[in-house]
C-alpha cells in the first residue's frame, strides 16, 4: 500500500461474496478499504469479514500516520456497535476498538491530531441516547 493514491476510502458493501449470509443476511461483502491510483486503476486494500470480531460495514474517511497506517471506523461488528480499525502498509487490518452500547455506536468520520489520537462521532448511544464524541489513541484506548 503506498501513498500515491488520489483517493482512499471505504464501501458499506461489497469486497467478498464468498462468506455466505454474514452480513445484514446478504451476499455480496461486509465492505472494503480500497485506493484509486491516478490513472484511475482500483485496488481493494482490505475486505471485512464481520466475523471473528472483525468490522462490516465500513463507511466514512480514512485518515493516515506517518509510518503510512491507515485508520478508519466500521458501522457493524466488533460487539455489534462497530470498530476503530488500523489498516498497516502492507494491508494487515487490526480491530484496535470496538464500541460497545454506553459509549457510542455506529462511529463515523476521523480526524488525527498531532499527537495521534484519533476523534469521531458515533451516531447512537451515549447519555441522551443521541450519539457521542470519542477519543481513541491510537492503540484504541
Amino acid at each position: 500500500m503506498t501513498r500515491k493514491a488520489i483517493c482512499t476510502g471505504t464501501t458499506a458493501t461489497g469486497g467478498d461474496d464468498s462468506i455466505g449470509l454474514g452480513c445484514f443476511g446478504l451476499s455480496f461483502g461486509c465492505g472494503t478499504v480500497f485506493k484509486l491510483s491516478p490513472s484511475g486503476t482500483e485496488t481493494v486494500l482490505y475486505r471485512f469479514t464481520g466475523t471473528n470480531g472483525d468490522g462490516e460495514n465500513a463507511f466514512g474517511n480514512v485518515v493516515f500516520d506517518a509510518a503510512g497506517n491507515l485508520y478508519g471506523t466500521t458501522g457493524y461488528g466488533g460487539s455489534g456497535f462497530g470498530t476503530a480499525f488500523k489498516l498497516d502498509p502492507a494491508g494487515h487490518e487490526t480491530v484496535i476498538h470496538t464500541f460497545i452500547a454506553g459509549e457510542g455506536g455506529t462511529p463515523r468520520d476521523l480526524v488525527r491530531d498531532p499527537q495521534g489520537n484519533l476523534y469521531g462521532t458515533a451516531e447512537q448511544y451515549g447519555s441522551r441516547q443521541f450519539g457521542t464524541v470519542y477519543k481513541l489513541t491510537p492503540s484504541g484506548q
